[in-house]
């Protein structure tokens, strides 16, 4: 989209979940069924990027006020990185781009069984809906264990995408 509207990105920030990637599914999910960000049974942590996560990013106003008042943005993702603007998960890298490419082969397949209502396409909803449990808690884990087999060959692979992912550079 900033290609498309001519603009160019100076810096990104990312703020991220901390909590481990299935405590996050189950606050996640409860969050988007109640439509409160509330704990889950009083025992887990609040759903998304937590309050202290937020308030503490004012620590990057400094960086981009100075890159604003003389118009340089040439450094300023640098700055911001060492702020840890931008941390990268590596194993979520991975189930992130494997998810990405498994949910556009269900989006295109339940598109083609009818529009929204159909009894048909509710079954392919319905059937999304199992293999996505079934994904997020018998694939993830196993995505995890091949990512740790493979880091060693992958090492320069993995740099490589986590210098690309804390950059503001554009994959063409």
């Amino acid at each position: 989209m900033l290609i498309g509207l001519n603009a160019k990105l100076v810096g990104n920030i990312a703020l991220v979940d901390k909590n481990i990637n299935h405590v996050s599914v189950i606050t996640i999910v409860h969050w988007m069924l109640n439509g409160k960000k509330d704990r889950k049974w009083g025992i887990f942590p609040k759903p998304g990027v937590s309050d202290n996560t937020i308030a503490s990013a004012d620590k990057f106003g400094h960086p981009i006020k100075e890159a604003l008042m003389v118009s340089d943005f040439s450094t300023l993702q640098e700055k911001l990185n060492d702020l840890d603007a931008s941390k990268i998960s590596n194993v979520l890298v991975q189930m992130d781009k494997r998810g990405n490419m498994l949910f556009s082969k269900w989006a295109n397949l339940i598109k083609k069984k009818g529009n929204q209502g159909d009894p048909a396409r509710k079954k392919w909803l319905r059937l999304f809906n199992y293999y996505l449990i079934f994904a997020i808690w018998l694939i993830a884990p196993i995505v995890f264990i091949v990512f740790l087999l493979t880091y060693i060959p992958m090492y320069r692979k993995i740099q490589r995408e986590n210098k690309y992912y804390a950059s503001v550079a554009y994959k063409e």
